[in-house]
């Protein structure tokens, strides 16, 4: 009997950018959540509430380090599993993410270009729970230019009615442009926290 130990899960299975045929180059983030279910190969799994599949796929091509992905995306994987939920759970993820957009990631990036004001303008907006919410927060972010061009699409995609999956991806390029990639975690984190509590 080897006494070595096997080798940890980041060691047999890095994450990696992009879809993958098989295992052995290493994973995406929700190519290891299938994986973690026992499902097929695949970056869809059944077991995943599709919202946040498409979320986490979305971030895990958007960032470029492999080590930041790692912290960002790894602990969140046997969250994920089993994280499948109703449609309207699903829809109300979707909403605290847009509103993460709106009054936290937006604001983020305007204060880095040292735009306070507007920053703080978009952190008082009300917090985002429909699609009228999601038009008003449009509005906003188009006033202030092409530096929120992510964020304001991602917002009237969802005040325009579009179904979750088709704009969540903006989330993660949202958090890209404002240089807080590691804010997926806690956004997610708090997507998840939904299901809890309707419990």
């Amino acid at each position: 009997m080897s006494s070595n130990p096997p080798p940890s899960l980041r060691v047999r299975h890095p994450l990696r950018r992009g879809r993958h045929r098989t295992r052995d180059g290493g994973l995406c983030a929700m190519e290891l959540v299938a994986w973690l279910a026992g499902e097929d190969h695949g970056d869809e799994p059944r077991c995943a509430c599709p919202v946040l599949g498409a979320l986490v796929r979305a971030a895990n091509d958007v960032i470029r380090d492999d080590a930041v992905r790692e912290r960002v995306l790894r602990p969140l994987a046997a969250r994920l599993v089993q994280s499948r939920a109703s449609d309207d759970v699903a829809t109300q993820r979707a909403w605290i993410a847009a509103d993460a957009v709106a009054r936290f990631l937006a604001p983020l990036h305007l204060d880095r270009l040292d735009e306070h004001h507007a920053a703080n303008e978009l952190r008082s907006l009300p917090r985002i729970v429909d699609r009228a919410g999601a038009a008003v927060a449009a509005a906003a972010l188009a006033r202030r230019g092409k530096c929120l061009r992510a964020a304001a699409w991602t917002l009237r995609q969802a005040a325009d009615g579009r179904a979750p999956v088709l704009w969540i991806s903006g989330v993660a390029h949202a958090a890209a442009r404002a240089d807080a990639v590691g804010a997926v975690r806690r956004i997610v984190e708090d997507m998840l926290e939904l299901r809890v509590a309707l419990r």
